[in-house]
């Protein structure tokens, strides 16, 4: 799976592949499978991203001594890739730990299909 970290500083306006948090761009994984994700910093400031629910490792040529975190800073026009276990149900966020960044549109939803919806995490809307 491929995030674009994307935004304009001086518009302050801050998205994941050039979208804001909608239903329609929840990222959705099957439970049990392992997931990547290449996560492209596209801006001129750092990203720290959290992920909520799962602990992932930072593919980075460490093989199994691969750091273990939930959360990692992206840097400005950079590439990191990650990888974690979909053991968990429902709905988990994804987002930037700037604040800011987040409200305005860096953070995503992460379904594990064959659950439900969690109602307690609505999307924006558009």
């Amino acid at each position: 799976m491929k995030l674009n970290l994307t935004g304009d500083m001086y518009r302050s306006v801050w998205t994941m592949n050039g979208e804001i948090l909608r239903p329609s761009n929840t990222s959705r994984i099957q439970k049990g499978e392992r997931v990547r994700l290449k996560i492209s910093n596209r801006t001129m400031m750092h990203h720290p991203m959290h992920r909520h629910g799962h602990f992932f490792r930072v593919l980075n040529g460490q093989g199994a001594n691969a750091p273990l975190k939930n959360t990692i800073d992206v840097a400005p026009v950079q590439t990191t890739v990650i990888a974690f276990e979909a053991d968990e149900e429902k709905d988990w966020l994804f987002h930037s730990h700037v604040l800011y960044h987040m409200k305005l549109g860096i953070e995503r939803i992460v379904h594990d299909e064959g659950t439900e919806v969690d109602a307690r995490h609505p999307a924006k809307p558009p």
